[in-house]
């Protein structure tokens, strides 16, 4: 399909166009991205960064902005309404077309997608920097209303051109449409949902990739099983589910990921007497050259099986002091120092 068969062909802009229009001040140009990371890694000259889950969502209620919401957006990232806004980003354009959706809800006219995207503008080898630009700011007017009765379709309206066997379209995924919905699948919509903490019953496959990406953006007290035989086989065995995302990211970086993401590892065994009890809790200190250093904090030590076939033991502490209880304490989870000397006959 070509530009002219477009209903707003206007509203598309090529790589060479954005090329030529870098230092153009009636020009903003935005990236926004499903990888809220991506932007410091290298961007266009001169784009701002508009994070939809920060600047996009009430940080409060699940909705958009309110119109005073957006005037201090715009005026931030330093445009007006007569502003020619540009925007572009990763997976297709996928989260810069909501940004830029969000924008026209609030009346801004001027909005442009970039044909391609990032990937498009990288695979060109178009110059990309890590310099965040700063532009003065403005006092863009705060909007009447936002235009949520000519572009917004709520549930009562979308059940009734249902009924009616009117038009809809499905823009979800070819997953979601079918009902194939992985564990990837959900733990992204889940993240899409701002959550406190993520916390998934297993890890099996690709999943652990955006489980720790969700663990190393902000995500606190996120939690998630995996079936190993000691806390240093399932490190092992999340680098390999890491793997299985296809994203060809260098084994030191996955350890580095894992590092900084993890904090503690609680290793749960079934004994010789069908028992389940906790065999060690070890604790994360991060990377020791190319490998993740752990140590253990608590152990079961088992002393044998008494005449009705039980496994018996101690909880033990290994006298050492995990450097995460200091965050346990600012979140007004405090241990007790007699905690990490103590042991208990079961």
């Amino acid at each position: 399909m070509t530009t002219s068969q477009y209903a707003h062909p206007e509203a598309l802009v090529s790589t060479e166009w954005v090329a030529e229009h870098l230092k153009d001040p009636k020009v903003r140009i935005i990236e926004s991205n499903e990888d809220v990371l991506l932007y410091d890694t290298g961007h266009i000259p001169g784009a701002v960064h508009v994070d939809w889950r920060r600047d996009l969502n009430d940080q409060i209620i699940r909705d958009y902005l309110d119109p005073k919401g957006f005037a201090e957006l715009a005026g931030r990232i330093g445009i007006t309404p007569e502003t020619t806004v540009v925007f572009y980003g990763d997976k297709s354009n996928w989260w810069a077309c909501y940004a830029l959706w969000v924008f026209s809800l609030f009346g801004h006219k001027d909005l442009r997608i970039v044909n391609g995207g990032r990937d498009k503008w990288i695979s060109e080898k178009r110059e990309l920097t890590r310099d965040v630009p700063k532009y003065a700011s403005t006092d863009y007017p705060v909007p009447p209303k936002r235009l949520d009765d000519q572009i917004r379709a709520f549930y009562d309206e979308t059940l009734a051109q249902s009924k009616s066997r009117g038009p809809l379209i499905d823009v979800r995924s070819p997953g979601e449409y079918k009902g194939e919905i992985t564990v990837r699948d959900l733990v992204k919509n889940a993240l899409r949902m701002r959550p406190d903490r993520i916390i998934l019953g297993e890890v099996r496959g690709a999943e652990a990739f955006d489980m720790l990406q969700a663990m190393n953006t902000g995500h606190e007290g996120s939690l998630t099983t995996v079936h190993a035989n000691s806390p240093r086989d399932a490190l092992a065995r999340i680098e390999n589910m890491v793997s299985m995302a296809n994203l060809n990211i260098p084994e030191r970086a996955v350890r580095h990921q894992i590092a900084a993401a993890l904090h503690a590892v609680v290793q749960i065994a079934r004994l010789s007497d069908g028992t389940r009890k906790v065999i060690t809790v070890s604790e994360i200190l991060g990377m020791d050259g190319d490998s993740v250093a752990m140590r253990d904090i608590f152990e079961f030590e088992r002393s044998g099986i008494d005449e009705g076939g039980k496994v018996r033991g101690a909880f033990r502490a290994t006298g050492i002091r995990p450097q995460f209880a200091e965050r346990l304490a600012v979140a007004g989870a405090r241990l007790r120092p007699a905690l990490f000397e103590s042991k208990a006959e079961v």
